[in-house]
């Protein structure tokens, strides 16, 4: 076996009744006519300038930075310029601009993979860790995580949206207890 045992901490993805809702969109709600695919191609038109402008904006050191003190909600000492350049490196990628806007706009996850099928898989010990103050994924996700797998053990941690690098020795304190737990350690 590839992996032993598994630690999600705030993690992303899709769940099924989301998927549900995306993938259930008629062939009647398609464009089909040319007045439509007109609307729709001058739509998308100018959803790919508002959201290129807004990633222009994004990248930008400042603006990285006050965003990574929301998500650092409880201690923000670790937002330093070391940070800001880590996350603003990418952005310099030739197809950064795309990758953001897929992500934006909804169309970034060609897999059509959800949390359900991940976890309705998985046949490990797993252990959620979540920074309850995260201003992005909130925490009832954690809460479906472990509806879906309640063998999991669910740990909160006072923390944003990266614990790890937020409150480092909580988390790994965290990890290491837990895998004491299972016998891993």
């Amino acid at each position: 076996e590839l992996i032993e045992a598994c630690v999600l901490i705030n993690s992303a993805g899709k769940f099924e009744s989301l998927q549900d809702a995306e993938s259930n969109r008629s062939d009647d709600e398609r464009p089909n006519t040319i007045v439509e695919k007109f609307k729709q191609k001058l739509k998308e038109y100018v959803q790919r300038a508002v959201i290129a402008a807004s990633f222009y904006y994004t990248k930008q050191p400042t603006r990285i930075r006050q965003v990574l003190k929301q998500v650092y909600s409880v201690d923000p000492s670790n937002v330093d310029d070391e940070l800001v350049e880590s996350i603003q490196l990418p952005s310099f990628h030739s197809n950064a601009g795309e990758v953001f806007f897929r992500i934006i706009a909804g169309s970034g996850n060609e897999s059509r993979v959800t949390m359900n099928q991940l976890l309705s898989k998985l046949e490990r010990p797993l252990l959620i860790l979540w920074g309850e103050n995260d201003p992005w994924i909130r925490s009832s996700a954690a809460d479906t995580i472990k509806l879906l797998y309640p063998e999991a053990d669910r740990v909160s941690i006072n923390a944003g949206h990266c614990p790890h690098d937020e409150v480092p020795e909580i988390v790994n304190n965290e990890i290491v207890s837990w895998l004491r737990k299972i016998g891993h350690v």
